[in-house]
Formats: C-alpha cells, structure tokens, sequence
C-alpha cells in the first residue's frame, strides 16, 4: 500500500464493478444474514421461560431439545460441511483462515462484516487526502443522490419488493411500528427499485452506503470497533457534504413516534434499521463506551450545524423534523427509565417494544395452559425485570448524561428560537435539574450549563 498514492489506490477500487462495490454488496449480504440469524435466536429464546412445569411436560421438552441439538451436530448444514461434536464448537481447526470466506455461521458472518467495516474505514481516511474532484466522484458511488421528496427506499427480499403488500408495509412504517425482523433483510442496501422495467429483469438494488452504517449503528450487538468505524466513516461524510445524511434523512419514510412509557415508566428504543437519527440517540442514551459517545455526540454536532453549510431548504426541512420528531428522545433518559439489552425481561436478549411483546403474549398462552404456575412466573418477571442502575455501572450512565447535556447546550446555542419553543412546551428545564442531586461535580455542571 505504500507503493502507491492514495489517489491511485481509491481509483483502482472505486469504479461501477471495481472491489469496493463488491466489499459493498458483501456487506448488504452478511447484514442481512445476520439480521435473520440473530431474529430466529430470539425467537428460541423467547420461549425459554422459567417455570416450574411438572417433570412429564419438562421431559417432552427435553427430548425436543435433544433433537434439535442432534439434528444441527450431525445433519450436512447449508454451505455443505457436516460439523461433529457440539454445533455451537465447529472442529475446522487451522482451516478457519482458509474458510472464512465460506463459512456461514454467524460468527463467520460478523468477522466478515467488521473486515469490510475496517476496509471501508481506512479507505475513506484515504479519500480526505484526494483533489474535490476526485472526491466528488467517489461519494457520488457509494451514496446515490435520492429524491426526499418521494422517496422509494425498499428493502430486497421484503414483502414489498415485489409489488406485493408494498402499502402496508409502507403504512406500518409510517405509524412508528417496529418492522418484522425475521424473514427480511431490511433497508440493509437501500435498494432503490425503479418503475420502468422493459426487460421485465429482476431489477438490481443500488446500494447506498449511509443505509448500510444506518443498519449496523441500529444493531444492539455490533461490537466497539464496528461502531467507530461506523462513525468514522459518518464524520468523514459529514465533512465532506452534511446534505449528504440530512438528505437520507429526509428519504427515510419511517419517523419514530413520540415517547411512551408502560405503567412502570419504562421507555423502550425500538430498534428501527432504517432510522440513522433514533439509531445516534440510542446510542447516546443506551450506550456506554466513552470514545463512542463522544464520537457520535460530533457526529450530531455536525449533522444539526446548519450555519456552516449552504443548501436551501434542506437544511431547515431537515431541523423542522429532528424538532418534531426526534428532540424529544434526547431527554427520555432524564424522565423515564430506558430499556436497553442489559436489563433482560422474560428471557428476551433485546428489550425493544416488539420483543417485550411477544414475550408477554407468550406467558399469557403459557399461565392460560398452566394456570398453577401463575404465581411462579409474576415472582419471575419481578426478579428479571431490572432497569435499575448498578453502582458498578453508575459512571458509565454518568458519562452518558453528560454527553447528552453537551448536546441539549449545542441545541440551545445553534437553533435558539425552535429550541426555546421545546424546552419551554416539555418542561426539559425541570427534567436536566433533577441532575443536580447527584454526587458528580461534572454532572451537576452539565446541568447547570
């Protein structure tokens, strides 16, 4: 790599069939894998509840396990390999290296996935160094220019890629319900589907690189290094053109709805893969590694700057939407308590609204058929039901709030007039102060701030 310049490197992979549309389209590909691998994990999990059934229905649920296990050990599986032994523990050996780029499981899967994040990091550090011209051929690859005025973002293998089912998927995004996860990929490589076909041909999606970060920053489970990347590439995008995200922003036809706490004052972040905003916000509000808050609090300082760039209307279309829907997340975690994959509920793995939900409908079937267990299961959701904060996990949280201060103040000071209108409607003056009862200095000056 040292070899050549960085303008030369970024011209060998960046063309329309080049190694960075592949790296792309191999991206698109394990998210959507592992999107519905990690889906029907949760969907076992789901059931597994613990109750005190008797030992005839415990056997009977035994040897099912039994079978499955069985069945996934000794059974050729889908990339032809035939694993022994424990299906969790494949016995590839010093082979893994060799085979990983035909692995199919899910831990194969999101090596790839990271690979192809930290490739696409390093490149993008290398196009700041090219000439504007240059520069401006690369963005326009990896992110299409979209109409936000009407736009037809739809997802490859969803109910509406076809035609079929298109306006119900469309209504139920609209209303702020969580999208199925199971069965589909999502907005996981933006697919821009056009009308006109003569050939009558499959039509091929065009992929859209803030869809793809969009989807990894909205996955509970994508590790530290996957996020930074992520962001990395985010701020070089944001550097490069703010319109940019504002006008994916304003493409998504999905908007969270306002926050609404259950009877316990809990507030869920629904996990929506074509949201990049609510993704930001819940990964200031949920997340705890400092140098990922920090990250992704300048990643929102650049997106709601508006003074320092120069496109239209966009910019101002782009705040009247963060105001009506999304400012009002940003001050959930001084109200409510949020629910995040940490405090787990009815064995689920995350706590998303969809989650909490089968699961309740699940035990509602299960004490229907074993009404004597009733009392076992409420005393078990009251012990598995935890979104208390620990004290070992008490300065994580406090760096959180912090952050989430910083940005209230950088909202107060960039957009005074449309924020004064939400601080004084909500009363978010009396939800920041609670900060002051605290014992950290820097918390209460937050608030103070």
């Amino acid at each position: 790599m040292l070899i050549f310049s960085h303008a030369e490197v970024v011209r060998r992979v960046a063309t329309k069939d080049g190694y960075l549309i592949n790296i792309l389209k191999l991206l698109s590909h394990e998210l959507s894998a592992i999107r519905e691998a990690e889906a029907s994990i949760e969907s076992e999990a789901g059931l597994r509840i613990n109750l005190d059934f008797d030992d005839e229905s415990m056997s009977v649920i035994d040897v099912g396990n039994n079978i499955n296990r069985l069945k996934s050990s000794i059974l050729p599986t889908d990339d032809g390999v035939v694993r022994t032994g424990d299906g969790n523990n494949s016995c590839y050996g010093m082979w893994d290296q060799h085979l990983i780029s035909q692995i199919s499981s899910l831990e194969a899967r999101r090596s790839r996935r990271r690979g192809c994040l930290l490739f696409l990091k390093e490149l993008f550090g290398m196009v700041r160094a090219l000439q504007p011209s240059a520069r401006d051929d690369f963005y326009s690859l990896v992110i299409p220019q979209i109409d936000p005025i009407e736009p037809n973002v739809i997802a490859p293998h969803s109910p509406g890629a076809d035609g079929a089912g298109s306006t119900s998927s469309k209504s139920s995004l609209a209303s702020g319900d969580e999208p199925q996860v199971a069965g589909s990929c999502g907005p996981v490589c933006g697919a821009i589907i056009s009308e006109k076909n003569p050939k009558d041909e499959e039509p091929q999606p065009q992929l859209n690189l803030l869809a793809l970060l969009t989807a990894i920053l909205s996955d509970e489970r994508s590790d530290v290094a996957e996020k930074d990347a992520a962001l990395e590439i985010l701020a070089a995008t944001l550097l490069y053109d703010p319109n940019l995200l504002r006008r994916h922003v304003m493409g998504c036809s999905a908007r969270p709805n306002k926050p609404s706490p259950d009877e316990e004052d809990h507030v869920y972040f629904a996990t929506n893969h074509n949201d990049l905003l609510l993704a930001l916000i819940r990964i200031i509000a949920c997340d705890r590694d400092t140098g990922i808050l920090l990250q992704t609090c300048e990643v929102f300082k650049m997106a709601l700057d508006t003074e320092s760039t120069e496109g239209g209307d966009r910019p101002s279309q782009f705040l009247a939407t963060f105001y009506e829907r999304y400012v009002q997340w940003l001050v959930v975690p001084f109200q409510y308590r949020v629910g995040t994959r940490s405090a787990r509920s009815l064995g689920t793995y995350g706590a998303t609204e969809k989650c909490v939900e089968n699961n309740r409908e699940c035990v509602s079937a299960i004490s229907a058929k074993f009404p004597s267990r009733t009392s076992s299961l409420s005393s078990h959701r009251r012990e598995n039901d935890n979104f208390e904060l620990k004290d070992d996990d008490e300065l994580s949280w406090n760096t959180s709030y912090s952050f989430m201060c910083e940005l209230l103040c950088f909202c107060v000071k960039a957009h005074c007039y449309r924020m004064k209108f939400f601080v004084v409607r909500n009363g978010v003056l009396g939800k920041v102060l609670r900060l002051l009862s605290m014992r950290n200095q820097y918390i209460k000056l937050a608030s103070l701030r």
